[in-house]
């Protein structure tokens, strides 16, 4: 694994400006960064959702980088108004309906300014991630609030839960995961102590996510 690096924070943000002005993905023009004590801050505006994502996924990048405060807001360009609600909610609706991996039955759809409201019903705690990155993802999407309620198909014991995530650590070859506790309480997972970088952080949290019997998980793995 990787050595744990110190950096001062002037060279992780002028790291960090230049990573997200090299990705080809992201309009970085309005882009703000800061950093204190590891911590970058990201504020300003981008024209969509997925900058926003990405933005915040690129600064993780840059050795010494230990967490990420996004304050980024979506600002559509005055040149490509933002489409209506309606116009937006028919979209997601599709997009959830045309995915072949999600059961989207149970799932409702509302748009208020833009921002996404999914409520209703799914049978994972994957499916109620995928449905939310796909639905924030629709253009026009400035927001997401997903309220779908996770009812497994079937009663997963939580001591049975937590020994499959633990196995599934333990095999995977990307993540050190002598610093992580696991907790779960009713189909509930709570991820915490230290991981290497956010690579790994993100590696045990989708582990978690996609074990059967999962309801939602509580990421509060820190970067050592």
């Amino acid at each position: 694994m990787a050595q744990t690096v110190t950096r001062n924070a002037e060279d992780i943000k002028r790291d960090v400006c230049s990573h997200l002005s090299w990705d080809d993905r992201i309009n970085e023009s309005n882009i703000r960064v800061e950093v204190a004590d590891g911590t970058v801050i990201l504020s300003g505006t981008v024209p969509t959702y997925s900058n926003l994502a990405q933005a915040e996924k690129d600064a993780y990048q840059i050795s010494g980088v230990k967490s990420v405060d996004n304050r980024l807001t979506v600002l559509f360009p005055e040149t490509s108004p933002s489409p209506a609600d309606a116009e937006i909610a028919s979209r997601v609706v599709d997009m959830l309906h045309w995915n072949p991996t999600i059961d989207d039955s149970g799932i409702h759809v509302s748009v208020l300014n833009g921002v996404v409201k999914l409520t209703g019903d799914v049978h994972s705690s994957w499916e109620k991630s995928r449905a939310g990155y796909i639905a924030i993802n629709v253009e026009g999407a400035v927001g997401m609030e997903n309220l779908l309620h996770v009812q497994p198909r079937a009663v997963v014991l939580d001591d049975e839960i937590r020994k499959d995530i633990e196995e599934t650590l333990a095999r995977n070859a990307f993540v050190d995961a002598s610093g992580i506790r696991i907790e779960v309480k009713d189909g509930v997972v709570t991820l915490s102590g230290t991981v290497e970088d956010d690579r790994s952080r993100r590696i045990a949290e989708r582990i978690a996510r996609y074990t059967d019997g999962v309801r939602s998980v509580n990421d509060q793995l820190a970067i050592r």
